[in-house]
């Protein structure tokens, strides 16, 4: 994965970005979960009130699913 020419300095920083890659791309998808279950119970409840609100956070879930 890591050239020999890379310092361990360099090394660390790299495996530390990809971690925090990891657990970010995992926080966003337990997001899109709730945003996409909100939307379920808004839908099923008929609360039109909050729909609007939920379908902007659907669509703000969709592009960051896309951008992953």
């Amino acid at each position: 994965m890591f050239d020999d020419d890379i310092s361990p300095e360099m090394r660390e920083m790299v495996e530390n970005m990809e971690r925090k890659k990891k657990i970010n791309s995992e926080r966003l998808m337990e997001l899109l979960q709730r945003i996409h279950r909100i939307d379920q119970i808004c839908k099923k409840e008929a609360w039109l009130e909050s729909s609007a609100e939920v379908q902007q956070l659907t669509q703000i879930a969709q592009l960051l699913h896309y951008c992953q």
